[in-house]
C-alpha cells in the first residue's frame, strides 16, 4: 500500500469515527495547540503541553465566553470520542497481530509505544500511530474541559 492509498484510508478513518458531534478531526483544532504566556512556564504551553490544571486555565483564557456547563459538556463528548477511539485502537491491535501472526494482540506483545510492534506492515503502523495518537489528544483535551468546568474563574 503506497503512501496515497494510506492517506486516503486515514481520511476515511477521520470521517468514520464520529462520536457526540465530535470527530477524529475535531482532536486536531489548533485552539488545543495555541500557545499562551502562563505564571510558571517558561516558554508558552498549549493546552496540549500544558499539565492538569494548567490547561484548563488556558482553555478559560481562549474561550473566555464558555461556561462552567458548556465546558463540562466539551469534556463528555471528548471522553466518549476517547472511549470510541480506544475501542477502534484495541480492534486495530488485533487486527495487525491477525496479519501478523494469525491470532489476537497480547500485551506480552506490546513492543513499540503506539504502534505495538515493527513486525506490523506499514499500512496497519499507520492507522495505529494515528489512533494513538487522536486517543492521547481526545484524553487530554477531555482533561483539560474537564478543570476548566471547575474553575472558579468563570459561572
Amino acid at each position: 500500500m503506497n503512501r496515497m492509498e494510506v492517506a486516503a484510508q486515514l481520511l476515511r478513518l477521520a470521517d468514520s469515527v464520529k462520536t457526540g458531534g465530535l470527530s477524529l478531526r475535531d482532536t486536531q483544532d489548533p485552539l488545543y495547540r495555541q500557545r499562551v504566556k502562563l505564571r510558571g512556564y517558561n516558554g508558552q504551553p498549549s493546552v496540549m503541553s500544558a499539565h492538569g490544571k494548567d490547561a484548563g486555565d488556558i482553555l478559560i483564557a481562549l474561550q473566555p465566553d464558555m461556561t462552567k456547563s458548556q465546558h463540562a459538556q466539551r469534556s463528555r463528548e471528548f471522553e466518549s470520542l476517547a472511549d470510541r477511539l480506544q475501542g477502534l485502537y484495541d480492534q486495530a491491535l488485533d487486527d495487525a497481530a491477525q496479519d501478523a501472526w494469525g491470532r489476537d494482540f497480547r500485551v506480552t506483545d506490546y513492543r513499540v509505544s503506539g504502534i505495538g510492534s515493527d513486525e506490523f506492515s506499514e499500512a496497519h503502523k499507520e492507522r495505529l500511530r494515528t489512533l494513538a495518537q487522536s486517543l492521547s489528544a481526545a484524553k487530554t483535551i477531555s482533561s483539560a474541559h474537564g478543570y476548566a468546568s471547575k474553575s472558579r474563574r468563570i459561572n
